[in-house]
Order: structure tokens, then sequence, then C-alpha cells
């Protein structure tokens, strides 16, 4: 029984040493001490960790708008005044070697553009409005003839601002005779500004037209007497009926009065066009 009692006494005593020991190496104190002697066991050497970097600033979505387009469609560059004049000189010496279109009268042309499209604007008068379609096409054969084999721009002919001017013949008649007194007593610019005047009344008077050649030529406005006498001469080389030589031998007569040097200077410029037109 003392034995017994002992040996129960003896274990109670072995217990109460292990529970001690595993208290001591839970408590905080002991993971302390542990840890540090973790710590001071890394070597020196051993190579530190780069800091994390900066976190990058979020891009945000631009709100600048682009800006609109300022460039404006390509115009098409107008042609010169010479282009202009030249284009005037063709127009006159078509429409004046045809009798047909005896009542079509275009005294100037400009060339402007009109939302990218060249236009050909002609001032002048017409007889009669149904030759307005004809003026258009003979304005169209001679931007063709120009313009197609240069750059293939073809400028629209513009023909509203044509007036539509009835003949008068007796008005024409006496303006004539006004511009005959002002030739008679040398004032020709005043004779020449007349006799415009009265072709304008009447377009059908082919008189008219060589008379105002006659007072450009006695001014020295040599050029204009030769664009003017042009058109005139390749009406009687392709004079195509008796009534047209008829007409031309009436004409003829009446410039019989011009003499001296205007009519020697008047043959002379009648001759070389002559000749020019037949080399052609």
């Amino acid at each position: 029984m003392i034995i017994d009692r002992f040996g129960w006494m003896a274990t109670g005593l072995v217990m109460a040493a292990l529970s001690s020991l595993l208290v001591a190496q839970d408590s905080p104190g002991a993971k302390g001490k542990a840890t540090e002697k973790k710590v001071e066991s890394k070597s020196s050497d051993d190579p530190v960790p780069p800091p994390p970097p900066p976190p990058s600033a979020s891009k945000k979505p631009s709100t600048t708008k682009a800006a609109p387009s300022t460039s404006q469609p390509a115009t098409v560059a107008l042609p010169n005044a010479a282009s202009a004049h030249a284009a005037l000189v063709k127009i006159q010496t078509a429409l004046g070697q045809n009798p047909e279109w005896d009542g079509i009268q275009i005294t100037s042309v400009r060339f402007e553009n009109d939302q990218d499209q060249l236009l050909l604007v002609a001032e002048g008068q017409l007889s009669e409005g149904r030759l307005r379609s004809k003026a258009g096409k003979v304005c169209e054969s001679v931007m063709q003839e120009m313009f197609a084999s240069a750059n293939g721009i073809l400028p629209l002919p513009k023909l509203d601002q044509l007036k539509v001017i009835r003949p008068a013949p007796r008005e024409a008649a006496t303006i004539f005779d006004e511009g005959l007194q002002h030739y008679r007593k040398g004032n020709y610019e005043a004779a020449s500004r007349e006799i415009t005047r009265a072709i304008v009344e009447n377009p059908f008077n082919l008189g008219y037209k060589y008379w105002l050649v006659v007072a450009e030529v006695a001014a020295g406005h040599d050029d204009q007497a030769r664009r003017l006498l042009l058109p005139l001469i390749l009406r009687r080389t392709q004079a195509k009926s008796a009534k047209q030589s008829d007409e031309y031998s009436e004409v003829q007569r009446r410039l019989e009065s011009v003499q001296g040097a205007i009519r020697q200077k008047m043959n002379r410029l009648e001759e070389e066009l002559l000749r020019e037109t037949a080399a052609k």
C-alpha cells in the first residue's frame, strides 16, 4: 500500500514537470527570442531586394477635340485677261463670218469661278431670244478649241446677261449718219462710237460693219481694225449665195468715198488677211 502510494506520487511529479516545460516554450518571450536568433543567422552578404516601383499614373483619355479641317476644295484657276481677249476674238470671228448669226453680238467676255466650276460670262445683245442657244453652241465650240487640249477643263458659257434688243433700222440709220458726220470732220473716235451704236440697233446691215473698220483704221487702231475685218473677209470668201455677193458689191460702192491714205491702209490690211486665210 505504501509503495503504491509513492509510485503515484512520483508519476504526478513527472507530469507536472513536463507541463511546466510546454508552457515555457509557448510564451511570447520565447517566440521573440527564437525570431531574433533566426534573423541573426542570415548572412549580411545576401542581396537586398529593390523597393517596389511607384504606381504608374493611370492614363486618362484625352478630352481635347481635334480641330476641324479648314482646308477648302481646290478651286479652278481663272484664265488671265489675255485668254479672255483671245476667247472674245475667236467668238466674234466665228459669229461674224456667218450671216445667220448677225443677230448675236457678244461685246465682252470674262472668266469666273462658281462653286469650283469655271464659267465664261458673256455680255452683249441678241436680236431674238431664240439665238441664245446658238450663241451658247458657238461659245462651247471656242472653249473646246482653246482648253480641251490644254488641261481638260472646259469653261461653261453663261449667257443670261445677253440682252434681247429688237432691231430698229430707222434709229440705226439716224445714228449712222451722225457717225459719218464725225468721220468727215476727222473726229474718228466719235465716229467709231456712233457707228458701233448703229450696229447695235441694226446688226444686219453689212455696210455699217465695214464703215466701223474704216473708222478704226482712220483712228490708228490697227489691231482693232484687223479684228473687225477678219470675220468679214471670211464671210466674203465663204459666200454661198448671189445675195451675199450682191451685198458685198453694194458695200464696196458705198466705200468709194473713202480715199487717200485711209483707203490705201484699208486695202493693204484686206490683202494681208486674204493671204493669211488662204494659207490656212
